[in-house]
């Protein structure tokens, strides 16, 4: 019992150490995600959700691409983190430099 306690603590602790700007601003990653369309029209936004809390606000040319053709897809995506996450609603920005792989359903 305790141990599996510890074992969440510890998960939880990396995680949101990896999500909230462990990845500074200016560096470049390589991320697997959903691609999502988020908001309300007019103020919608094209995202990648990594996991349950974590997304991404993809900018750039080839976030209209994902908009278009990717929607509920999971992909892998290369890019560059331009601004940190400002809280629920505000995610990371980041501009996407690459579509790395694109995975398939089985």
């Amino acid at each position: 019992m305790i141990r599996s306690l510890f074992m969440t603590a510890g998960i939880a602790a990396s995680l949101m150490l990896w999500g909230c700007g462990a990845v500074g601003i200016g560096n470049s990653i390589t991320v697997k995600g959903k691609v999502l369309v988020k908001g309300q029209v007019p103020r919608t936004f094209v995202a990648l959700k990594v996991h349950s809390r974590l997304y991404y606000n993809l900018v750039g040319p080839l976030s209209r691409t994902l908009k278009s053709s990717y929607q509920n897809k999971t992909i892998t995506i290369e890019g560059k983190i331009i601004s940190k996450a400002l809280g629920p609603g505000m995610p990371a920005r980041l501009h996407v430099t690459d579509i790395v792989e694109i995975h398939r359903r089985r």
